[in-house]
C-alpha cells in the first residue's frame, strides 16, 4: 500500500520534471530566436526557466534519494561485512533525514519573508522560486526515511535466513 503510494508520488515528480525540461528548453529555444533573429529579447524568460529549472533540481534530486543513485564512493562500504555496513548506511540515512528536517523548517520559516518579494520581470511572488526548497527537502526525507526502513527490514530479514537456512 505505501509502496504504490510512492510510487505515483515518483511518477507524478517524474511527469513534472519531464515537462519542465521540455518547457525549459522550449522557452530558451524562443529566447534565443527573439534575440538574435527579431533582436527582441524576450524579458521573462531566463527567469521563468530559473524557476522550472529550480523545482526540477529540488524534484529530480528527491528522486535520484529514492533510487539511492546520489554520487556516492562505495568502494569502502561495499568491502565492509553485512553488520558493519547496515550500521553505516542506517547512520547515514537518520544523517540526511535530520538534514531534510532542518531544510524543510528553515525554508518554512523563510517563506513568509521571501514571499513578500517579486520577482523583477514577472512580479511573481519570490515564494515560489524558495518553495520548492522545502517541498523538495520533504519528498527527500520521506524517500530517506522509505530507504531507512527498507535497509533496516532487508538486514532483519537476511539476519533470518541465516538463521534459519530451510525458509
Amino acid at each position: 500500500m505505501i509502496r504504490s503510494v510512492l510510487n505515483t508520488i515518483s511518477r507524478g515528480l517524474t511527469l513534472v520534471c519531464i515537462v519542465f525540461m521540455a518547457a525549459i528548453v522550449a522557452v530558451l529555444f524562443y529566447a534565443v530566436v527573439m534575440r538574435y533573429v527579431f533582436h527582441n529579447p524576450p524579458s521573462w524568460s531566463m527567469e521563468v526557466s530559473r524557476l522550472m529549472f529550480l523545482w526540477t533540481v529540488m524534484l529530480g534530486s528527491a528522486l535520484v534519494t529514492r533510487e539511492n543513485s546520489h554520487i556516492q564512493i562505495t568502494f569502502i562500504l561495499n568491502a565492509l561485512p553485512k553488520t558493519p555496513r547496515t550500521i553505516w548506511m542506517v547512520t547515514m540515512n537518520l544523517a540526511m533525514l535530520f538534514i531534510c528536517l532542518i531544510i524543510i523548517t528553515e525554508g518554512i520559516r523563510i517563506y513568509p519573508t521571501v514571499s513578500e518579494a517579486l520577482s523583477p520581470s514577472l512580479g511573481l511572488s519570490m515564494g515560489w522560486f524558495y518553495l520548492c526548497i522545502p517541498v523538495g527537502a520533504f519528498f527527500m526525507a520521506l524517500y530517506v526515511t522509505e530507504n531507512l526502513i527498507r535497509t533496516v527490514n532487508e538486514y532483519i530479514r537476511s539476519l533470518r535466513s541465516e538463521r534459519n537456512p530451510c525458509h
